[in-house]
Formats: C-alpha cells, sequence, structure tokens
C-alpha cells in the first residue's frame, strides 16, 4: 500500500503503531464477524430444527385426534346395531 500511495504522490508517513492497531481492528472485525456468521448459522438450523420437530408434533396430535375420534364413532356404531 506503501508503494502505490508513493506512485500516486501520497504522502503516507504513518507510524508503525498506527499501522499495526489497524492490521490488529481489522483482524478483530474479521474474526468477529466470523463468529457472528457461525452462530447465525447454528441459530438457523436450530431454528429448521425446532420447526421439524413442531410439524412432528403436530401430525402426532392430529393422528391421536383422529384415533380418538375413530373410537369413539366405533364404540358408538357398535351400540346401535
Amino acid at each position: 500500500q506503501k508503494e502505490f500511495a508513493k506512485k500516486a504522490g501520497i504522502a503516507a508517513n504513518i507510524p508503525e503503531a498506527t499501522i499495526k492497531v489497524m492490521q490488529d481492528t481489522t483482524e478483530e472485525v474479521v474474526k468477529a464477524t466470523s463468529i457472528q456468521n457461525q452462530v447465525t448459522l447454528a441459530t438457523i438450523d436450530a431454528t429448521q430444527q425446532n420447526i421439524k420437530t413442531f410439524n412432528d408434533n403436530a401430525k402426532s396430535f392430529a393422528e391421536l385426534n383422529r384415533n380418538i375420534l375413530q373410537s369413539w364413532i366405533s364404540a358408538f356404531t357398535t351400540k346401535n346395531n
């Protein structure tokens, strides 16, 4: 970057300590973004699992209700005959 600044005629007299701080800050931002992305992906996966579990439970509940209703219908139809 210093070479490009020199070629462009831009004064780039930045102390090394400042450059190091900027590089360290950039690295930490990249790490934080990476961790945030991992957390986001884990949250999406957990949400997908929760939705799947909810759907499975809803299907099981509907099946149970259907079976109970069928049992009641069977009980009353046999008594009437």
